[in-house]
């Protein structure tokens, strides 16, 4: 009898266990071959080549993308199998004619298998749309705008063109923007095309009360700035004292949105600075740094050489900001050009000398511990690039020595950059970076793709050259040029070997 009742309960106990480990199991599984990777795309009909295979026969496939900035689906299509198939043309769940429609900006691409009560994603896959990603919630014409200057360009011309909307003048430095009756503003974001060293912004109610102000003065070097408008605002007057300055556009919005650059500025000290000479070169050439470093809670900071014009100026700082960027980045506005040598690049630019120390005060007034900058052979050869190269390892070198421009040491004192690295292939300690691991921060999409979302806000440059150039020239590829903390022996990190502000 006992036993009998021991392999009663032990049959129990069996079959209570395997019923377990069934209901614990996976129904089926699910896997999608990409043939090609869906990355930075125009909208057109794409042919995705691949194929979905799952372990058993499903009752539905959904497709899906969805806008991730605006968070809303642009696209469903549900694929229903009329066989017990277990392996699917990728083309045949996601059309082609899927990507006609989408509008310009980050998307997600999903696919969920659903069999019975389960279900389980198959597929995900971030792309961009490329365009003009313009910004939404806003109800800038919907806004008025009065001054005794004349405005008639102000609201009709393109964004960030290179001519002022609006200057300032003794007979009058005072725009004020009125908000319509039926509308309530969140933010204000004014775009500079010369940023001014004095003005304040006064937000009023309807009653003509002032709720509060905002005021820049001295080192204001803001070429983009964003307000938040206290609750119940009325009118803005933007009150400008340096008559030097221009407005190049204004934008009002409702609400909070991705495009709002509520820049900071530099603190007092960078982990990270890189030296760019034109507006894009930050991303085609050093990669995945910027959204890397700057998410990982690094001090990131970006110095540009050469002025491109005001509106690459804007498309630089759109894309830096949804590279993760906080600090408004620091422009040099040297010449930009072609030149044929080198010789000619540096009288452009007023001589060596000029350069070096222009960069020597940069470096003491930001203090740097890491440098990145171009290779010595310019990636492709500019000019430019070569100049910057060189420049900034003199910059480096000298930086700490008292007695190298003693006007920039007299305002920031001297300061030690521990290493410096340059973009390119060759040289002693070269390393490899590894910038294809999913961030957390930007809903793991890895540092080299934002890289390259962060180039889709250059419209005036994707048109003629992708980002995929830089695949000539490895944007994970550097040469520890300059270290007073040894050599890179494990790789991988450009703060090898150096104690960050917040840890090793």
């Amino acid at each position: 009898m006992k036993r009998f009742i021991f392999l009663f309960f032990t049959f129990i106990l069996v079959s209570l266990f395997s019923t377990f480990a069934f209901c614990m199991e996976a129904p089926f599984s699910a896997e999608v071959t990409l043939e090609s990777r869906l990355s930075m795309i125009r909208p057109r009909y794409i042919d995705l080549s691949g194929t979905l295979s799952v372990s058993k026969p499903v009752d539905k496939i959904i497709c899906t993308i969805t806008d991730d900035r605006r968070v809303r689906e642009e696209y469903r299509y549900v694929f229903v199998p009329r066989n017990k198939d277990i392996s699917f043309p990728l083309n045949s769940i996601v059309k082609s004619s899927a990507f006609l429609s989408l509008s310009p900006g980050e998307k997600t691409l999903r696919i969920v298998c659903e069999s019975g009560n389960n279900s389980i994603t198959a597929f995900i896959n971030h792309f961009t749309v490329l365009g003009n990603v313009g910004p939404f919630s806003e109800i800038t014409k919907m806004c008025s705008y009065s001054t005794k200057q004349d405005l008639s360009y102000f609201l009709g011309s393109p964004i960030y063109k290179n001519y002022m909307s609006w200057q300032p003048s003794e007979r009058e430095n005072t725009l004020t923007v009125t908000i319509p009756d039926e509308q309530k503003a969140a933010y204000l974001q004014l775009e500079w095309l010369i940023p001014p060293s004095s003005f304040m912004i006064e937000f009023i109610d309807a009653d003509q009360n002032r709720l509060s102000h905002y005021s820049g003065h001295d080192n204001y070097n803001f070429y983009c700035d964003a307000v938040e408008l206290p609750s119940g605002t009325k009118y803005v007057n933007i009150s400008v004292y340096d008559y030097n300055s221009a407005l190049s556009t204004i934008h009002v919005f409702t609400d909070f949105n991705p495009d709002i650059q509520l820049w900071k500025p530099m603190p007092e000290k960078l982990d990270i600075l890189h030296i760019s000479t034109h507006q894009d070169d930050e991303l085609l050439f050093f990669g995945g740094s910027i959204p890397h470093y700057a998410q990982s809670g690094y001090e990131t900071g970006v110095l540009y050489m050469a002025d491109c014009g005001r509106h690459r100026y804007q498309e630089a700082l759109s894309g830096l900001w949804i590279c993760g960027l906080k600090y408004h980045p620091e422009f040099l506005g040297l010449l930009d050009s072609i030149p044929d040598n080198y010789d000619i690049a540096l009288s452009q630019w007023d001589g060596l000398d000029n350069v070096v120390n222009l960069i020597v005060e940069k470096i003491r007034k930001l203090k740097p511990d890491v440098i990145v900058t171009h290779g010595e052979d310019g990636e492709y050869g500019h000019q430019q690039h070569i100049v910057t190269s060189n420049a900034v390892l003199m910059a480096v070198e000298a930086a700490s020595n008292p007695d190298f421009h003693p006007e920039s040491y007299e305002k920031y004192g001297a300061w030690n950059v521990k290493k410096l690295y340059r973009h390119q292939t060759f040289g002693d300690n070269v390393i490899q970076m590894d910038w294809n691991k999913p961030l957390d921060a930007f809903g793991g999409r890895t540092a080299i793709e934002m890289s390259e979302i962060g180039y889709n806000r250059h419209l005036s440059q994707i048109s003629y050259l992708s980002y995929s150039f830089a695949d000539f020239y490895p944007s994970n590829t550097f040469a520890l040029v300059y270290s007073t903390v040894g050599p890179d022996v494990i790789g991988g990190d450009f703060f090898e070997n150096i104690v960050s502000s917040f840890g090793d």
